[in-house]
């Protein structure tokens, strides 16, 4: 069984690899898996990480918050990918990978860490997560469940 923090982290692995391989080619349906799985790491974390950060951590309610804004810069960028032609993607891809870059090493030093030593249940909180990633990608698909 996964826990919270390897399965987040797995995510981060995946779409760092995704960014290379974009890198490498510049293809446009990878652009837009890069998109698609950022969207859906977002969901997870967003329905099941930072609750749990704003409960526990000393100062969780603001460590939430400035995630929740790095993760709707995101979205702001994922939006223009979405709208750009295939020749504008490469700076914008850019500015994705920085800001998600710098997301994940804050994530994954910072909030997992403080997380960790509270002593909360990993095990349980991914179950939870893949029930969440479930649901948001039958939501996506336009299925019920």
């Amino acid at each position: 069984m996964t826990d919270l923090f390897d399965g987040l982290s797995r995510d981060h692995r995946e779409i760092e690899r995704l960014f290379v391989t974009y890198a490498d080619g510049g293809d446009e349906l990878v652009a837009h898996d890069i998109c698609d799985a950022l969207t859906l790491h977002s969901e997870v974390e967003e329905q099941v990480l930072y609750p749990e950060v704003r409960r526990i951590v000393d100062g969780g309610d603001d460590i939430a918050n400035d995630a929740e804004t790095e993760h709707a810069g995101v979205r702001a960028l994922i939006a223009r990918v979405h709208e750009s032609p295939p020749l504008d993607l490469r700076a914008l891809m850019d500015a994705l990978r920085r800001n998600v870059a710098s997301h994940v090493e804050s994530e994954e030093h910072d909030i997992f860490h403080r997380l960790r030593e509270s002593g909360i249940d990993a095990e349980a909180l991914g179950r939870k997560a893949d029930a969440s990633r479930g649901e948001a990608s039958s939501r996506s698909s336009g299925q019920v469940g």
